[in-house]
Order: structure tokens, then C-alpha cells, then sequence
């Protein structure tokens, strides 16, 4: 979904320190939270092609959900949906990870082929992209969660 809330896309860091998340959740495991961010970002691809408000809304947070409903909504207005299909996920990492006022922060990288479209719903017509063709795309996603053991949620995309 495009139109997230923008943020700058991440520098590299080596190493990512986690201490800042670990002193308040003794159980962060980095390799555990990265397979948990795989499996969001499939969920949320999924939620997004059948437009899925509900879905998403329990995996977002409440200010990219807001730009995702409108975004949504802008389409249905138009008699169009975006679906994006056949995602091979290529590379995903972690490229940062910090607390700030009271959150924890971790940004992924996602490297990944699709099919990304856009059809009209009553002709099933092709309005944009391309039902045949891949597109390749990196992302940054940024999760948020309150400090500590608690559940993780997607607060930014960015495009790299």
C-alpha cells in the first residue's frame, strides 16, 4: 500500500544495539521478531488486497491505519482495487531498532517481487501497473509498540 506515513529511510547500523529494547523485555530475540515482521508484512498484503480494514487495523498503527482507510476509500470511490499478488519475498532485515518517549522502534528492510495493479472492479480491466509483470521493491518498515513485552504494530512504510 502506498501513501504511508513518511519517514527517512533508515542508515545502516552495524552492529543494531538492542539494549535499549532488552532492559525493559528480557525476552527480545531480534531472529524471533524478524519472522514475526515476515509474517506481518504477508498479513498486511493480504488484508490490503481484499481490503481488509479490520485485518489491518490489527496490524497497524492508528496513524498509518488512518492513511491506509483513506487511501482505500479514495479507491472504492473511484471503482477500482489495487491488488498485489505473487510476492516472493527476496531479503529482509533489521536496520534499526531504538526507544524513544516511551516506545520501542525496529525498522525492517523488505526486498521483494510482486504483481502490483490496479483493476476497475466492474470490468476487471487493468487501470495501472501490470497483472504480468513483477515489479522489484525495497521497504522500510518501522513496528511500534509501548516499551517492554508488549505486541508489536506497524507505525511507517517507507520506500527506500
Amino acid at each position: 500500500p502506498a501513501g504511508a506515513p513518511v519517514q527517512e529511510a533508515p542508515a545502516v547500523n552495524d552492529p543494531i544495539d538492542y539494549r535499549t529494547l532488552t532492559m525493559m523485555d528480557r525476552s527480545f530475540d531480534p531472529d524471533r521478531f524478524l519472522k514475526s515482521a515476515q509474517d506481518i508484512f504477508f498479513k498486511v498484503q493480504g488484508a490490503w488486497n481484499k481490503q481488509d480494514t479490520t485485518a489491518l487495523r490489527n496490524l497497524c498503527g492508528s496513524a498509518l491505519m488512518k492513511t491506509w482507510e483513506e487511501e482505500l476509500t479514495a479507491l472504492r470511490n473511484r471503482g477500482h482495487q489495487n491488488k498485489m499478488e505473487n510476492i516472493a519475498l527476496r531479503e529482509s532485515d533489521i536496520s534499526e531498532a531504538w526507544t524513544e518517549n516511551g516506545e520501542d522502534y525496529i525498522t525492517v528492510r523488505f526486498h521483494a517481487n510482486l504483481l502490483d495493479y490496479t483493476t476497475d472492479v466492474k470490468t476487471g480491466a487493468v487501470v495501472s501497473g501490470s497483472d504480468s509483470q513483477p515489479v522489484e521493491f525495497e521497504e522500510y518498515w518501522t513496528f511500534s509498540r509501548p516499551v517492554g513485552p508488549n505486541g508489536w504494530k506497524l507505525a511507517a512504510v517507507q520506500q527506500a
